[in-house]
């Protein structure tokens, strides 16, 4: 039995936009592509994919902040909006799929031209995270949907900027139990043939 943490109810189904080759594989195979936080910064031309997966800032209007010295228990008035900023110390594994099936999704995310739909989310998962676990051994496997334009709970793993809020994004992610990490290659993993709880199909 994985070690998994559902962190909440998982959607009905899944969605996932690329080439019919990759997604192919992904069915027949059952391989997928986990990237590193540090491989999606480094992005380039490639907008709605590229983003700080490690940091996240939220701008907030100062009357909506209240802020205290410690030291004198008096009230500090900022003279602009306030910054706060989420930071995640370490890189880590990600696999970005959608809860939405959209057809402009496609264009969204370059090149699409098929999607992979994913009927049965749980026993997905449960494939995904027990076969990373021969990878990824002391690593915390966990997924959640993605808040966009504030700060989740899970911290910014899960926290994205609200441009990209029409992605409807499900995230499944891996950080390491111990130590941090920097710069990872990313990781190919199979979980085997998944055609019993999913379907490719063209642009629709």
């Amino acid at each position: 039995m994985t070690r998994s943490i559902l962190i909440e109810k998982r959607p009905e189904k899944l969605f996932r936009y690329s080439k019919r080759k990759w997604l192919e594989k992904s069915l027949y195979e059952g391989e997928f592509r986990l990237v590193s936080a540090t491989y999606i910064k480094s992005l380039q031309g490639d907008a709605p994919r590229q983003d700080d997966e490690m940091c996240f800032e939220l701008s907030l209007p100062q009357e909506d902040v209240d802020i205290t010295c410690l030291t004198t228990g008096r009230p500090i008035i900022p003279s602009s909006n306030v910054i706060i900023t989420d930071e995640l110390e370490t890189d880590y594994f990600m696999l970005c799929l959608s809860i939405k099936k959209d057809s402009y999704l496609f264009d969204e995310f370059k090149e699409s031209d098929s999607c992979l739909i994913i009927h049965d989310p749980n026993e997905f998962s449960e494939r995904i995270f027990q076969t990373s676990e021969l990878y990824l051994k002391n690593w915390v496997p966990h997924d959640a949907r993605v808040i966009y334009g504030q700060s989740s709970q899970h911290g910014p793993s899960y926290s994205k900027p609200f441009k990209y809020l029409f992605q409807h994004e499900w995230r499944f992610c891996w950080l390491p139990l111990m130590g941090r990490q920097s710069n990872l290659e990313c990781l190919t993993i199979k979980i085997g043939n998944i055609e019993d709880i999913a379907e490719l199909v063209d642009r629709f």
